[in-house]
């Protein structure tokens, strides 16, 4: 893949893993805002801002991980063996990372080792939430492969796409939980069905048109302005939110150039594997505790807010990146390649 392509695809990562803690953190905090936030511009912003950052960031990763999956399959057995790397980079770091959550709910005294966990690691509520995503993207890799045994007929690949784009599409809503999955821990399955049409044109589009993106590097002006455009269009039209989400970031695609990345800046993109893995049970806690104890009793009005958000933003990149460096220090390098699945 070209160097550019491959620093644009980072750069995008660690934004949109920014998206999932910003979309993560705009609830908390309720009993510490005065009557005055909801009239606050800035405030406003601010929650329409990080308001679209789930569907955005999530449809960006399906995308993504999908089309990277689909580049340079040629037949069935390509396929089989990408399902084994995926089980390397997916499954290993999901169930790593639920065990060192557990070892800390544990030391906290609010995790028991029992039947329930392995229950709610693999089927029901994992522990480490916002890695459901890597254990419903192996689901989704696993189930498409088997359909690549007729990857060199491009009709009929095209047809079995169709027919799962609109499955998935109308299955929206109509799903229910079945009898060994409560109601309450349906969830994440949920959404693996709600980003299933996403992932399906990434790989389609990684399968058989993979220079859309892996070559074609979108310089001439003319593209800057049609990202533009997209991104207002996707923004403002009332569609589902996966489309307007997908219009967006092809409008960000288009807006930012490759040839603008002049290094590979591994110290702060290196860190958005451990600011995905840790944020939401870890990180965002505790930050939530230590501004409730130095602000004990004090309301905050919208720009202070908004400006501890920023904060917490910055305390998630620096805590993930001094864990980061903690585990290279602690751990061998074989290991940390299996706790982030060998990303950097």
């Amino acid at each position: 893949m070209d160097k550019g392509i491959s620093r644009k695809i980072t750069l995008f990562q660690f934004v949109f893993t920014l998206g999932i803690v910003f979309f993560h953190g705009r609830s908390t905090y309720p009993e510490l805002l005065n009557s005055s936030v909801s009239q606050n511009l800035i405030y406003k912003c601010y929650m329409n801002l990080s308001g679209i950052f789930d569907v955005l960031s999530l449809s960006f990763f399906f995308f993504m991980s999908s089309y990277l999956f689909g580049i340079g399959i040629k037949n069935y057995k390509d396929a089989f063996k990408k399902v084994l790397k995926r089980f390397k980079s997916l499954v290993i770091p999901f169930i790593l990372w639920n065990i060192i959550t557990f070892i800390y709910f544990s030391i906290k005294n609010t995790a028991v080792l029992n039947l329930a966990f392995f229950k709610n690691l693999f089927f029901y509520d994992p522990m480490a939430g916002p890695l459901w995503y890597l254990l419903a993207l192996f689901i989704m890799v696993a189930f498409i492969s088997y359909h690549l045994v007729f990857k060199e007929n491009k009709w009929i690949t095209s047809f079995i796409y169709l027919l799962l784009f609109i499955f998935f599409v109308f299955i929206r809503g109509k799903v229910f939980p079945i009898a060994l999955i409560p109601n309450e821990n349906w969830w994440w399955y949920g959404n693996l069905f709600y980003y299933f049409p996403v992932f399906l044109v990434g790989s389609y589009i990684g399968l058989y048109f993979p220079n859309l993106i892996d070559k074609f590097k979108y310089e001439k002006r003319i593209y800057t302005i049609i990202g533009v455009l997209l991104l207002v269009i996707g923004y403002v039209l009332p569609l589902d939110r996966r489309i307007n989400s997908m219009i967006m970031i092809v409008g960000l695609w288009f807006f930012i150039k490759p040839k603008w990345l002049k290094k590979d800046n591994l110290l702060l993109f290196g860190t958005s594997f451990y600011i995905f893995a840790m944020h939401q049970q870890l990180i965002l806690p505790n930050y939530y505790k230590i501004i409730k104890f130095i602000w004990n009793g004090y309301t905050f009005n919208g720009y202070e807010i908004v400006f501890i958000k920023l904060m917490e933003l910055a305390v998630v990149i620096v805590a993930s990146l001094i864990v980061k460096y903690i585990f290279k220090f602690i751990f061998s390098e074989k290991f940390n390649n299996y706790l982030t699945g060998g990303r950097n």
